[in-house]
């Protein structure tokens, strides 16, 4: 097994923001015209233009009509919805490169879980929220990859103990890893935060948005969750509760786009 303990180490294996990801976040802040730049981007990375297509055309989306441009697409989807679309493409290597699909659709189901939690509690944007459950376990891809031997028990462990695994193992964590991932990518604090804290909400100074990413993560990972989940949805006011139909509507739907963009 390499000898990780020092976290400095992972700084040296943090990969920069995908090229395009970056172009995306740069085109919102600075552009006046960022559809039409984001369009003639998009013309020199084929498959996700051609993925970005077919989510805009399919029944997730239901636009009721055609559309035949990427132009066109972004319109539709909106240029908060097309940048978590592009994170989630953009990203998506990290994860299947070394056959994580299984986390990949974790992450995704807790996006969308997210989202949903969200609309209901108003603590934080939906379309964030959604950015923010999807990028939630980002730091596995990079803390795993140092393994040698016995990969398995860790790239697919979801379970509560995974941050004690970690730690015992590694001397630090998915959570402390994938924050330092998102802030040398200048992704906003609150980001680097709720992913740093998504297991422990209570140690954040946004303990209330936090908690949103812990119950998400927890009813769309596997095993049982209803012991860890206590009584925090009830402290974000999420009453009636339903977990169950949750993790359903977060399943299907992450299946529906894993098809579309031939991840299935």
């Amino acid at each position: 097994m390499s000898d990780i303990s020092d976290n400095n180490n992972y700084i040296k294996k943090i990969p920069p923001m995908p090229d395009l990801t970056a172009k995306v976040f740069d085109f919102m802040r600075n552009n006046r015209n960022p559809i039409e730049d984001l369009t003639q981007e998009l013309a020199n990375h084929k498959e996700i233009e051609e993925n970005i297509l077919k989510l805009a055309n399919s029944s997730y989306f239901s636009f009721g009509q055609e559309i035949k441009s990427v132009q066109k697409a972004i319109m539709f989807l909106g240029m908060m919805r097309t940048k978590n679309i592009i994170v989630a493409l953009s990203v998506a290597d990290m994860y299947c490169r070394n056959n994580y699909k299984k986390l990949y659709e974790h992450s995704l189901m807790c996006g969308i879980a997210s989202k949903i939690l969200a609309e209901r509690c108003k603590t934080i944007n939906p379309d964030d929220a959604l950015a923010i459950g999807f990028l939630h376990d980002i730091g596995k891809t990079i803390l795993y990859d140092n393994m040698e031997e016995d990969i398995d028990k860790y790239k697919n462990s979801l379970d509560s103990d995974v941050i004690e695994i970690e730690n015992n193992q590694f001397q630090t964590n998915h959570c402390t890893v994938g924050s330092m991932l998102l802030k040398k990518w200048r992704m906003p604090n609150i980001v680097i935060d709720c992913i740093k804290y998504h297991h422990t909400p209570t140690l954040s100074a946004l303990p209330g948005i936090c908690g949103l990413f812990y119950i998400a993560d927890a009813i769309t990972s596997e095993g049982n969750f209803e012991d860890k989940l206590g009584n925090m949805p009830a402290r974000l006011g999420l009453s009636p509760f339903d977990p169950k139909s949750i993790n359903l509507m977060a399943k299907t739907k992450a299946d529906s786009l894993m098809e579309i963009v031939g991840l299935k």
